[in-house]
Order: C-alpha cells, then structure tokens, then sequence
C-alpha cells in the first residue's frame, strides 16, 4: 500500500514529536530492511532482561505478543486492538505448565509515575460518559488551565475500551471538501477544542457535513454569551459539566486574576489637524450634533 505524501508529512511530525520531546530512539525506516517484521524481539527480549525476567517467561511473553500481532484470523483493526491491550495492560503469562500466571509489562509509562485526575477532571470524565451512552454531545465548560488535556486523553482511553467500533479521527487542516462518495465507518466522537473560537462557525457546519452521525463533545473555558453571537450553547448544547474559573481559583488550581487600572497621560502635538479632521467627519452635521460628537469622542 502506497502511503500519501500528506499522510507521510504526518508521520514524519510524529517521529520528530517521539524523538525530541518524549527523547525516544529512532531505529530508522524498516521496509526495506531484511527479514522484516512488526516485532523486532531483540529489542523486548533485551529490555526484558534487563528487568530481570527469566528467560522462559520472556519467550513465553514474546510468543503470545507475536502470536496477537500476526493472528491471520483477525482483521487488521482486532490485530491492533489486541497488541495494543498487551502493551497497555501487560502480557499475562505463565513460563510453566503448573505455576501461577503473572503480568509481564512490555512498555513503562510515565517513568514508572502515575497520572491521576483531580475532582473536577474525574467529575468531568464521568458526566461525559453518561452523555455518550446516551447518544448525546453538548459542552464541557472547564476554565484555562484546569487540565481539559489530560481530561481529553482519559476520556479518548475509556471510549477506546468500552465502544468496540469507536473511531477517532485527527483532522489538523482542512483544504478541500472530501469526495461525494466519503462514507466514514464506525461511531465517530468529535472533540471540539476551543468550541468558542472558529469552530462554532463555518468549520463547525463543515464537519457536521462530513460526519452527520457523529457526537460531537465540545470543550471550552469562555463560550459565547453575547446575544450579537449564536451562543455557544445554541450550537453544540447543554452543559454537560462545569467547572468556572471562581471555582479552579478556590481549589488552588489556577491563580487568581487582579485589574489594576492606570491613567496614562496622553498629549495631542497637533490639535488643530485633530479639529480639523473632526469637522471634516461632521460636516452638515447641525451645532448641537457636532458638540455632542465632539464631548463623546
């Protein structure tokens, strides 16, 4: 299969993403490697080893992550499915006829740390799985830097579990509209980052077109509220949880936000032009007009 140019930019961005910011190693482009496979076991075996399993268990380990990856009775989406579980949750093994079966991890996440959620995030994350289950988008209102990130990742991990046909789709530009015959597979939830911004307008209209089935979870600090703007809530819906700026302050979770206000002396070196252009701008204007324009500009 010939990958696009697109898709290859993609992945290219990608690699960088893995080398210099998560400091992975890169082991190059492998298609055209001998004896090529998607499961390099020297690489587990040695990483394996190092955590100080026996060789036994980690052949067993790498036979059933092999045996996952390369089930020619499954399609390639269930393929992945299955490795992904056995990376994320760990291979369940037992190096002997006899012994008890123990949890061998192939990958550390986090530097062995792990990441939880606070209050309003588990709230959050559980409000919105009520809404999916039946059926329903609508707006998750979290004020800046209360964490809607890691919300996204924890509630993208608990569709991508409990939702078999669950898709997701990463769409960072749109040039053209897609063929007439694009018919896209699967249930389709839509994260709307910044929902108040430009995606409530035309491109909002545009992905509804694209995906008409889709459910659509849109996320913001600040929607609309003003009555010359369809509001936020006449777009995407109701709230299905909220968690206002006041609050994340009394929590200790962002910092609180003070005005101060300042006169700055201004001087005018040329007023004759500015009286000038004024009386050019209110020209045929009557006295008592032209007075008023001139005290409240």
């Amino acid at each position: 299969m010939l990958i696009g140019q697109a898709e290859r930019q993609t992945q290219q961005r990608g690699i960088q993403i893995f080398q210099k910011t998560l400091g992975y190693r890169y082991l190059g482009h492998r298609q055209e490697r001998p004896d090529n496979r998607n499961i390099e076991t020297e690489l587990p075996e040695a990483f394996l080893t190092e955590q100080g399993h026996f060789v036994a268990l980690i052949q067993r380990t790498l036979h059933l992550l092999n045996r996952a990856a390369n089930d020619q009775t499954q399609g390639l989406y269930a393929c992945n499915k299955a490795v992904y579980g056995l990376l994320r949750y760990g291979v369940p093994v037992k190096a002997d006829a006899g012994q008890q079966t123990q949890t061998v991890f192939l990958v550390i996440f986090d530097a062995g740390t792990k990441k939880t959620s606070r209050p309003n995030q588990y709230f959050e994350v559980k409000a919105a799985q009520s809404h999916l289950q039946h059926q329903q988008g609508d707006i998750i209102r979290h004020t800046q830097g209360s964490g809607k990130g890691l919300t996204t990742v924890w509630f993208a991990k608990w569709i991508r579990e409990h939702m078999s046909d669950a898709r997701f789709l990463i769409i960072t530009e749109m040039q053209k509209a897609p063929p007439a015959d694009f018919s896209p597979k699967g249930r389709f939830v839509v994260f709307v980052g910044e929902c108040h911004r430009t995606r409530s307008g035309e491109l909002h209209k545009a992905m509804k077109a694209i995906l008409p089935h889709a459910t659509f979870i849109a996320f913001t600090g600040t929607p609309l509220l003003k009555a010359d703007k369809q509001k936020s809530v006449e777009i995407f819906g109701g709230y299905i949880h909220t968690y206002k700026f006041n609050e994340a302050v009394r929590d200790g979770v962002v910092l609180d936000l003070r005005y101060e206000a300042r006169n700055i002396d201004q001087v005018l070196t040329s007023p004759g032009r500015i009286d000038q252009w004024f009386a050019g701008k209110t020209r045929g204007l009557a006295d008592i007009a032209s007075v008023k324009e001139q005290r409240d500009y």
